[in-house]
């Protein structure tokens, strides 16, 4: 599972959630390889503003995502249930 610090991009992040009926498949920008995002896991979009991410993650996903925390309002013990943990999107 990846863990927030071995994110290695040092710019600000949005996290993403996703509802059990959310299911996105896209391309990591950075990689080019196809992510699949779910209810099972913790979208990164690397962003320098929470405004920024939110704005990027409606062009992504549309309104189908759950919630959105900027970094410093994201606490990573509290989403155990993100069993495949961290998936970067940009």
């Amino acid at each position: 599972m990846n863990k927030i610090e071995d994110i290695q991009n040092k710019d600000g992040k949005m996290f993403v959630t996703f509802g059990t009926a959310h299911r996105h498949k896209v391309k990591n920008e950075r990689t080019g390889k196809d992510v699949v995002l779910d209810s099972n896991c913790i979208g990164v979009i690397h962003a320098d503003s929470y405004q920024k991410g939110r704005q990027i993650a409606f062009e992504i996903f549309g309104p189908k995502f759950c919630t959105s925390y900027f970094e410093d309002e994201f606490n990573e013990e509290e989403y155990t249930w993100a069993t495949r943990g961290l998936i970067e999107v940009n």
